[in-house]
């Protein structure tokens, strides 16, 4: 804040500037120049003083301008992150799909053939509605060499000592969804699309849609049939649809000579 600056000047000094010029000496002369120093002296300090104030004032208003914008940054960022949790629980929350599998093998009265059959259900177990598509529903066998000591077994389509070869694919499309030669593609692997079944179509709460896969695979017991289904969420809220999970998986497999028990994942 700007200071009041007071100057006192000695009654001499004033008794002599205010003597007739004919009296003027060295003297006095001296003292007028001592005072218009002292005074050009107090106007520069005082200049000095206002200024370095006022730069000082600057910076700590820059400094509460900073601290104010970090602290906005700061809440932005936390309304984000709520936000960002909000909406992974209204995702789930949306569309809480469940998937049920169901994978038969029979031998057939030749003991070289099998009926295979795989069935894969999605239910809406949540309270709105929810849309299953597209679908990319894939069965694959893997032909086991002889081998003489233990093996790792892959996965479906995974690299390993199973050499898993596709048999079927095939691609789905929701009925509204569907245009002619529409294609499901999930990379590398694409399909032409089926006009709706395979589990791909609208299901309201407690609804469920259905897929089967069904094959007559020629081998040997140790051989392995696998199966993999490839499918995408869809929220549906006030008429709108909004994607929810991108290429969900269901996988199963097991050698033709062994019938596993139904799997459910959700």
């Amino acid at each position: 804040m700007p200071t009041d600056v007071h100057l006192t000047v000695e009654q001499a000094i004033l008794d002599a500037v205010r003597k007739p010029a004919q009296r003027w000496n060295t003297e006095a002369t001296l003292r007028v120049f001592q005072i218009v120093a002292i005074i050009i002296g107090g106007a520069w300090a005082y200049y000095t003083y206002v200024t370095f104030q006022k730069k000082s004032n600057d910076l700590a208003l820059k400094a509460a301008q900073a601290r104010l914008r970090e602290s906005e940054l700061a809440l932005q960022k936390a309304q984000v992150d709520i936000q960002k949790g909000t909406i992974e629980v209204n995702r789930m929350s949306q569309a809480p799909v469940t998937t049920t599998e169901r994978l038969h093998i029979e031998p057939l009265a030749d003991a070289k053939s099998y009926f295979v059959s795989y069935d894969y259900t999605f239910a809406n177990s949540g309270n709105g509605r929810v849309m299953i598509t597209p679908v990319m529903a894939e069965a694959f066998v893997a032909r086991t060499p002889a081998m003489d000591g233990d093996t790792l077994i892959n996965d479906v389509a995974d690299p390993g000592a199973l050499q898993w070869q596709v048999l079927s694919r095939h691609g789905f499309v929701a009925r509204d969804h569907w245009r002619a030669d529409m294609k499901v593609v999930n990379l590398p692997d694409e399909a032409l699309a089926e006009n709706g079944g395979g589990g791909t179509g609208t299901m309201n709460a407690g609804e469920s849609l259905d897929g089967n896969i069904t094959l007559l695979v020629h081998g040997k017991p140790t051989d392995f049939v696998g199966f993999r289904i490839r499918y995408s969420i869809y929220a549906i809220v006030d008429g709108k649809e909004k994607l929810v999970s991108d290429n969900e998986r269901l996988r199963n497999f097991s050698p033709l000579g062994i019938t596993p028990k139904g799997k459910e994942k959700s």
